[in-house]
């Protein structure tokens, strides 16, 4: 099967609210005083505490993670490629978080903004403007999740209708294209094991030690990345079952007394590394 029937486009799309307002009097106001034009400065009101949100913007950082350790990278404007094999997990784990976002939401929007709306005339002194503060239902619409999902095209799907020598060309542009697009995320496992095993093994080898997140990320990376792999490549399922035999049931404890077991280790890291060198030196 070809890329088209193997992986498929997604893209997220977080709606937030940050309660950010611009003061058309105090910006005139300091601009005046400063001597400046009028476009050189402008005066945003916070017309809510930072840490209002912090609950929520840990929610929707969540998402985001989430969406880009999940896919893997195809267009600038936030598409993404999602292989068939992680359709499944990556839903079922997406709407857990979104399911989480939702819930932050109504927390905020029913017990927190109430209080904060009415106490902003003390908080907020003479910049104080009723009309900055939205009906609750509004700051409920403000924040969304969406997540889009299309099929990845090929040149055959150009259908503008062009003179034979134009059309060739234009379909040879998006044939190159969509090229080094695969090409791009077929090399993004490659380079995010790479990266992960380099920052174990400096762990490994430096005074702090291994953390308790840095052997997380590297365990949960080999679990994900065969799934992510469309191209079926037998290379990276090959390289995520050496990481899992050398981590094994490893725990960070584990290394604390035992310098034996953290060279070996970074050794077992550098061969892995050296061999993934070879591989991404042929992609390059």
């Amino acid at each position: 099967m070809g890329i088209q029937e193997d992986a498929m486009i997604v893209n997220l799309s977080i709606g937030f609210w940050h309660g950010y307002r611009v003061d058309q009097k105090k910006s005139e106001e300091l601009t005046e005083s400063a001597g400046a034009e009028a476009d050189a400065a402008r005066v945003n009101k916070h017309l809510i505490p930072k840490e209002a949100l912090k609950t929520l913007t840990r929610s929707a950082n969540t998402l985001r993670s989430h969406f880009y350790d999940r896919t893997l990278p195809w267009r600038d404007n936030g598409d993404r490629l999602l292989p068939r094999k992680m359709y499944m997990r990556f839903i079922d784990e997406h709407g857990d978080r979104k399911h989480s976002f939702v819930e932050e939401v109504d927390s905020f929007v029913t017990q927190v903004y109430p209080k904060i709306r009415e106490s902003a005339a003390f908080r907020m002194g003479d910049m104080f403007n009723v009309d900055d503060y939205p009906h609750p239902d509004e700051v409920r619409r403000r924040f969304n999740v969406s997540l889009s999902i299309d099929a990845v095209s090929s040149a055959d799907d150009f259908r503008v209708a062009l003179d034979k020598a134009a059309a060739a060309e234009v379909r040879a542009s998006i044939e190159a294209e969509l090229t080094e697009r695969i090409a791009r995320a077929s090399r993004a496992p490659f380079e995010r094991l790479f990266a992960t095993i380099e920052r174990f093994k400096l762990a490994l080898e430096g005074e702090r030690g291994v953390r308790k997140s840095t052997l997380e990320n590297l365990t949960e990376l080999a679990d994900i990345l065969p799934q992510l792999n469309f191209s079926n490549d037998h290379s990276i399922d090959s390289l995520c079952a050496r990481v899992k035999l050398m981590l094994g049931n490893l725990e960070t404890t584990d290394l604390k007394n035992d310098p034996a077991l953290k060279l070996k280790l970074s050794k077992d890291a550098a061969a892995i590394m050296s061999k993934m060198a070879g591989y991404m030196s042929a992609m390059a």
